[in-house]
């Protein structure tokens, strides 16, 4: 439980496991993101990864709704999964953390949690809530957060920026506050970021600005992908590079590209 409320969840074992993952899912959808991360979990069992998905809170099958759900909390949702996890004796723990939850992961790492990830692989994360949110970059997230929908949060105390989801007050103002971008410079969990070049939600030209900027990331770009990953052989693609990063003995070779500043793109 993560104060005081049930924190729903899978769990997926592997046989001689070499370690475990914990899979955080990103805004408006669940533990399984759609059924990748069913696809995914599968895939890390067949490597020696023992893996656990969970629903944020205001997300999926947990108890509390959106419009009570704000960001510290999810925070404590994430913590309360990785300790779990830890705890369960099945070796190190990474994290893959896709979207919104890459925010959560990153905010995680600045709250001074004794319990962090070994290893951490981004998926087309939010690292800056503005340009998704606040002020939105991306074609659809721009359909999605208007104006119109923000003004609502004036006159009514929340936003329903899709149907049956209404974000409060609190979420609003973390969304403004917060900036988990600033854990790439004090981090030293080695991290990669998988994002696609034509993400029409998250924009990968500000993820790979600040996680560039840092100097510390691993970033990978899959040219042509929307976000997400949809098509087979883009999933396929982003499970061999989280698949790689979570094998290969020492990330940090790996990391001195991104440090020089040059793009790794997927073919």
């Amino acid at each position: 439980m993560a104060d005081g409320t049930a924190l729903p969840a899978i769990v997926s074992a592997a046989r001689n496991p070499r370690g475990s993952v914990l899979l955080a899912h990103g805004i408006f959808c669940d533990k399984t993101e759609f059924g990748r991360y069913d696809r995914l979990a599968a895939r890390l069992a067949e490597f020696g990864f023992g893996s656990l998905r969970f629903d944020f809170r205001g997300h999926g099958e947990h108890a509390l709704p959106s419009v009570e759900a704000g960001i510290a909390g999810m925070v404590l949702d994430f913590a309360t999964a990785l300790e779990y996890l830890a705890a369960s004796g099945a070796g190190p723990v990474s994290c893959v953390a896709a979207s919104f939850g890459g925010s959560i992961a990153l905010l995680h790492l600045q709250a001074g949690f004794r319990v962090r990830p070994q290893r951490l692989i981004l998926l087309n994360p939010v690292v800056e809530y503005r340009s998704t949110f606040l002020e939105p970059r991306g074609e659809i997230m721009r359909q999605t957060f208007t104006p119109e929908k923000w003004a609502n949060l004036e006159r009514l105390g929340f936003i329903e920026p899709i149907p049956g989801v209404k974000l409060g007050r609190t979420f609003a103002a973390e969304l403004a506050l917060l900036r988990p971008y600033a854990a790439f410079a004090g981090s030293e969990a080695p991290t990669r970021i998988i994002h696609g070049t034509a993400d029409r939600r998250v924009s990968h030209d500000v993820t790979r600005q600040y996680a560039m900027a840092a100097g510390k990331v691993d970033f990978v770009s899959i040219e042509g992908a929307d976000h997400a990953f949809i098509p087979e052989p883009e999933e396929r693609r982003s499970f061999e590079l989280i698949t790689d990063w979570l094998l290969v003995p020492d990330p940090a070779d790996i990391r001195l590209t991104a440090r020089r500043g040059d793009d790794m793109v997927a073919p």
